[in-house]
């Protein structure tokens, strides 16, 4: 008898084992599907103003915003910029280095970008314990700007 509740509680902590993986996978897709809506957000942001403005305009538009949105607007370097059709859209990828608050280069970080918005890559390491992670939530920026 005491053998079978041994083995009846070994089955339950395996089932339970087994969900929670499942969950945490379906949870990390969940996160990249995420990652890529927002891009795509961005793409279709702007197809409308790639029809008034063209790539040009485009890419030096969502340069501005990119370099606007840093703490140190004027210290914001860009490199690596380059128009990339996504679903549609195009999207502005590219790179941003810009100081901090301490005046300090931060590094530089992905970017994809429009004229009224930008998704980064995120890469602080103390809100993404597992790189598993890093990849799912960055997915859209890895995908679209193959950086």
């Amino acid at each position: 008898m005491a053998m079978r509740k041994v083995f009846f509680g070994a089955t339950i902590v395996m089932v339970t084992l087994i969900a929670s993986c499942a969950s945490r996978k379906d949870s990390l897709n969940e996160i990249g599907n995420q990652s890529i809506d927002r891009v795509r957000i961005i793409a279709s942001q702007n197809a409308d103003f790639i029809r008034k403005n063209g790539d040009k305009e485009l890419s030096g538009r969502s340069v501005q915003y990119v370099k606007d949105t840093m703490k140190d607007p004027d210290s914001a370097l860009v490199r690596n910029v380059k128009v990339v059709d996504f679903e549609g859209g195009k999207v502005v990828c590219g790179e941003v280095n810009a100081k901090n608050s301490y005046g300090a280069y931060v590094g530089y970080s992905a970017f994809a970008a429009s004229p009224k918005g930008a998704e980064f890559y995120q890469k602080d390491t103390s809100r993404f314990p597992s790189a598993i992670f890093e990849a799912q939530w960055n997915l859209g920026i890895i995908k679209v700007c193959s950086f």
